[in-house]
């Protein structure tokens, strides 16, 4: 027991600068810890916001697509009324469900439906 009181009164620096060392390397160790998820808590953060923006682009599209393609069926239904109230059609359900089922069925121009 003396000499380990001896050893450690001689040696009692080396042992101060080893736990010194030892606790900036822990301390250390957290700093670099802490930067590194913030770093990678930054990086999601870009990824989210370039998703983000994607998506609103995207949507962005469809909605203009959309927009353009009911201004169009719009029209069509307005050319489609207009043409209504100048011609009288006959009344052929059967010719009118071949026409509508096989995708020929086009108010403008059927010559069919025209008396």
């Amino acid at each position: 027991m003396k000499k380990n009181l001896e050893l450690l009164k001689e040696k009692w620096g080396e042992y101060v600068l080893e736990i010194l060392v030892i606790t900036i390397g822990i301390f250390g160790a957290f700093i670099l810890n802490d930067w590194n998820e913030k770093r990678k808590e930054k990086e999601k953060f870009l990824i989210l916001t370039e998703q983000l923006y994607n998506s609103i682009y995207t949507d962005i599209l469809s909605f203009e697509n959309t927009q353009k393609f009911t201004s169009e069926q719009i029209h069509l239904i307005d050319k489609y009324l207009n043409f209504c109230d100048k011609k009288v059609y006959k009344k052929n359900i059967a010719e009118l469900f071949y026409l509508d089922t096989h995708g020929k069925l086009d108010f403008t121009e059927s010559k069919i439906l025209i008396q």
